[in-house]
């Protein structure tokens, strides 16, 4: 058997045509077409190029003929992965056509979401490594303060972040009447909320399981942590140049409680 007829047995089997081949190969189709008329041969790179395409040997893409080793060249196909070519060979060339084009944008899109969970790690891991200062202490006498618990790991007012309910300390921040009511306090990074937050703020937080439209919240998303605004089937920021993060998009949701507004961390106590 020739090389030309090897060639257009292997392209038909696989369902490749000349533009295919070379699409994926880096080969001119009209050299690919003088190939498959036996009008040329190729030179010795090409050759390795098109038989580790295929995953078989040179020795069979030239005669036909597979020699003693050759199976060290053919790839070994898991039973799903033989079960889904064989289902290909089975359908007609515009199915297969289909089916191809599908395959790639299914790649794609994979590749997409690999990297923008990779990106998603790594901000995570800097969030959660990153030391944040305490916003600016004041001084007020003893009576005027109160106890609460302080989430040392910022919830985002940009893009997100982790919240780490297991580290925790004990603060003083002055006593208000929204300082009274809240269960815990939690700084905020990012200017998504303002006018009405800013970054660097404390926010004080009533725990509920979730809020009423229009009012402001801690907010989990698959694990990161949001200070925004409910509205539904969203979550939207007081500043309009973010996007609304829409619920559906995330896998867990889950509201931590309603922010009642900015505390005032203290440093120490006035007799």
């Amino acid at each position: 058997m020739e090389f030309a007829q090897v060639l257009c047995e292997l392209m038909d089997k696989n369902g490749l045509s000349a533009y295919k081949l070379s699409k994926d190969t880096g080969i001119s189709d009209r050299l690919i077409g003088y190939w498959k008329s036996g009008d040329r041969l190729p030179n010795a790179e090409n050759l390795l190029i098109i038989a580790k395409y295929f995953g078989i040997s040179v020795d069979f893409l030239l005669t036909g003929k597979a020699i003693e080793n050759d199976s060290a060249y053919l790839p070994t196909l898991s039973i799903q992965e033989q079960d889904l070519l064989n289902y290909f060979n089975q359908l007609s060339d515009i199915d297969k056509t289909r089916v191809s084009e599908r395959a790639e944008t299914l790649a794609e899109l994979a590749a997409e979401r690999a990297a923008e969970q990779a990106k998603k790690a790594e901000e995570t891991i800097q969030s959660s490594t990153k030391k944040y200062e305490k916003p600016i202490q004041f001084l007020y006498p003893a009576d005027h303060v109160i106890d609460i618990n302080y989430y040392d790991m910022p919830s985002s007012a940009g893009t997100g972040s982790f919240l780490d309910h297991t580290h925790y300390e004990k603060v003083q921040i002055k006593r208000t009447p929204e300082a009274e009511q809240a269960d815990f306090a939690i700084p905020i990074v990012g200017n998504s909320m303002e006018p009405d937050f800013h970054s660097g703020d404390v926010v004080l937080v009533k725990s509920c399981p979730y809020v009423n439209i229009g009012e402001i919240g801690i907010f989990v998303l698959d694990g990161d942590a949001f200070i925004k605004q409910y509205d539904g089937d969203k979550l939207v920021s007081l500043n309009e140049e973010y996007p609304p993060l829409m619920l559906s998009k995330f896998e867990t949701a889950v509201c931590l409680g309603r922010v009642i507004g900015i505390a005032e961390l203290v440093e120490k106590n006035l007799p």
